[in-house]
């Protein structure tokens, strides 16, 4: 409440102009760090980097030679010192992506 009482409105929301990645799908998006992760359907996963909100870049639109195809949810964590991507893959089930792993981690 002191925050709108300096004059900051938490509820002024708009879309920031020209942020914006073209993709035929987009169902769900989890952001890590300086990541965003969509389940973008036919297409795959789409990692994007967002370290600069304002000029998101298309990093990568990953389907597994075409073996992730119907991508609907994603959700990335890191576990056992690997960053893994767990994708909801529609009508082919689960699908996990090892994305880093500790080999790859020198400072692990």
């Amino acid at each position: 409440m002191q925050a709108i009482a300096q004059g900051f409105n938490y509820f002024h929301h708009f879309i920031v102009s020209g942020a914006r990645i073209e993709l035929d799908e987009a169902y769900r998006v989890y952001v890590a760090r300086t990541y965003a992760y969509v389940a973008a359907g036919k297409q795959g996963l789409a990692i994007i980097d967002v370290e600069k909100p304002e000029k998101p870049k298309l990093v990568e639109l990953y389907t597994a030679d075409g073996y992730l195809n119907d991508a609907r949810d994603v959700i990335v964590a890191t576990t056992n010192a690997s960053l893994i991507g767990y994708v909801a893959d529609g009508k082919n089930g689960l699908k996990v992506l090892q994305m880093t792993s500790p080999d790859s981690q020198p400072r692990f």
